[in-house]
């Protein structure tokens, strides 16, 4: 997991948050540490989440099926949505919370039936959604606690360097600034590459096989 730098504030109001019991919504633009943000919390505070991440190739009722069939090691009949959410409310009274990964990725009809039934007094699980969006009816889910996360100011880009120890020369700042926009998962793309991302990804993308390449040239094509 890659280290979680310039996120104190948010980790704070996460941990504040699920001590209140309060379901927990986060957002902001890809790559930002939202889902690094859970994973540092759920480590740091010993806690064992229930993690639900969609996708774009699958539904998501085929990955909560596969999720739960994999956490009860047997398979499980699909008859609706609805009785999924059900099964999946049962069988995870073990588990400190539900996290909803890429909640942006889930259909808008999906999503309401989801909020819904977390907003629900009678739901006893603890629930956090990660999403790349806002919420649209946001103010109709008043028991969310919110947390939104930016990519980085100049400020905190070069406190982000300073923590990675990455050496740079002062008069790059701003144009390392204007090609990142302070993306945290881009700044760190550019440690990596040593301030070369285009080429570190041609490295990257010369070592996959002739499959892993065409599931990246898919990807590239969905988006």
């Amino acid at each position: 997991m890659k280290k979680l730098v310039g996120r104190s504030d948010n980790l704070k109001n996460l941990k504040q948050g699920h001590l209140l019991g309060a379901n927990i919504f986060i957002h902001g633009p890809k790559g930002s540490g939202k889902t690094s943000l859970v994973k540092t919390f759920e480590s740091n505070e010993n806690k064992s989440f229930f993690w639900i991440v969609a996708d774009e190739k699958r539904s998501i009722d085929e990955v909560i099926l596969a999720e739960i069939e994999i956490y009860q090691d047997k398979k499980i009949e699909y008859t609706s949505f609805e009785s999924l959410i059900r099964q999946l409310k049962i069988h995870l009274k073990d588990f400190d919370s539900i996290v909803w990964d890429n909640f942006h990725l889930v259909p808008k009809i999906y999503q309401s039936i989801l909020l819904e039934m977390i907003s629900s007094p009678a739901d006893k699980n603890h629930h956090i959604i990660i999403s790349a969006t806002e919420l649209k009816n946001e103010l109709e889910y008043l028991d969310f606690k919110t947390i939104n996360l930016s990519n980085f100011t100049h400020s905190e880009m070069i406190l982000f360097f300073q923590e990675f120890e990455y050496s740079y020369e002062e008069s790059s700042l701003e144009d390392i600034y204007n090609r990142t926009s302070g993306n945290p998962y881009l700044l760190y793309l550019f440690i990596l590459s040593d301030g070369d991302i285009s080429s570190y990804w041609k490295k990257q993308y010369r070592s996959l096989n002739e499959q892993e390449k065409r599931f990246v040239r898919f990807l590239c094509l969905l988006n």
